[in-house]
């Protein structure tokens, strides 16, 4: 009897190591806790710091100016972090921009705690080459995808 239950415990075992394994090596990598997107208006830079000037219009409509596109990237470094180098990559598609375009943010020192990516499309590559139809957001280092996450529309 006691043969059959350490046969059942060893097998019980062998199928839970599996996850425990897997769980144990998603915790080296990295997270991805949220992905915003959002469209927002902004004053060119002719009317920066200091522009309350007869230059400046009285109301922003006034202003043909295109909403830039942001996508913001919540993520989260693994418990131990994670070492200089780690590049968080942007690539998107536009319908009137040939082929995938990137942006990048490159962490120069080691990441232990939360870090949010910011991409900004300017309102002027909006106007000129359409909205963004398709991305793809990935976490690298040394090369290698680390963890990725990808719109409905990535082909």
């Amino acid at each position: 009897m006691q043969l059959i239950f350490h046969i059942i415990l060893g097998a019980g075992l062998l199928l839970c190591m599996p996850s425990a394994w897997a769980e144990s090596r998603q915790a080296e990598r990295p997270v991805i806790l949220n992905i915003t997107e959002r469209r927002e208006g902004y004053i060119p830079s002719e009317f920066g710091r200091g522009a309350l000037s007869r230059r400046m219009p009285l109301f922003m409509d006034e202003l043909d100016v295109p909403e830039a596109h942001i996508f913001e990237a919540l993520w989260r470094p693994p418990d131990g972090g994670m070492p200089a180098g780690v590049v968080v990559l942007f690539e998107y598609r536009q319908p009137h921009e040939e082929g995938v375009s990137r942006m990048f943010v490159e962490y120069n020192e080691e990441v232990f705690k939360d870090q949010i990516a910011r991409f900004v499309l300017p309102g002027e590559s909006v106007r000129r080459s359409g909205p963004v139809t398709a991305w793809r957001l990935r976490i690298m280092h040394s090369g290698r995808t680390l963890v990725q996450h990808v719109a409905e529309t990535w082909r």
